[in-house]
């Protein structure tokens, strides 16, 4: 009897370390809000010759209030950019082929202490101008651009919003061999869209 009873608890202790293990760990994140702003006051653009273009950026845009973590999953859209006079060189983000979707692809850290959230990024399409002519780049659906979102395990507040690095775009063969290599930003501020706010994730 004791040795039944002991056994028993084993395995409800386990049953209920489980089931508060699912509920930690959730198939979905949920954002406080249901729009966003990120403002980089810098995001350089790299070209193949060392070039770098400096330009302010700012994104806005909608989030889905509860996010499935599996990949290709609907996040939420980027639906007005604003840049502002480069440094280096001239960038201009192609207002009109918005909206771009923001799909989501994985994440970073040990459940639930998730210290990433990568998303990727398509339609995102802007010109530069080395040289004195234009060159256009299109992220398409079949290379779309990474971006991550930097999040405080303690808070839960997104921190940053990286710029992906390595460009994955498509490139108008006008414009060889003048390409760009790489996208990255000064840390960005992620606040909610009319406000002061922070942009939270949670699991659920």
């Amino acid at each position: 009897m004791h040795r039944y009873r002991k056994h028993l608890l084993t395995v409800l202790s386990l049953t209920l370390l489980f089931a508060m293990v699912g509920t930690a760990s959730g198939s979905r994140l949920r954002s406080s809000a249901h729009n966003f702003r990120v403002v980089w006051a810098e995001m350089r653009f790299r070209t193949g010759e060392g070039r770098v273009i400096k330009c302010p950026v700012t994104f806005e845009g909608t989030i889905l209030s509860a996010i499935t973590k599996t990949i290709n999953a609907q996040a939420g859209a980027v639906t007005r950019e604003v840049d502002g006079t480069c440094e280096g060189g001239f960038i201009s983000l192609l207002e009109e082929t918005l909206p771009w979707p923001l799909l989501y692809e994985s994440f970073r850290g040990t459940l639930p202490n998730i210290t990433n959230i990568l998303l990727k990024l398509e339609g995102f399409s802007f010109t530069w101008g080395p040289f004195g002519f234009r060159c256009l780049y299109r992220v398409t659906r079949e290379t779309p651009q990474p971006f991550t979102l930097v999040r405080n395990t303690e808070t839960w507040q997104i921190t940053d919003f990286q710029p992906p690095g390595s460009l994955y775009a498509f490139l108008d063969t006008n414009c060889l061999p003048h390409i760009l290599m790489s996208i990255t930003g000064s840390t960005a501020t992620t606040t909610v869209q009319g406000g002061g706010e922070g942009v939270f994730f949670s699991l659920i």
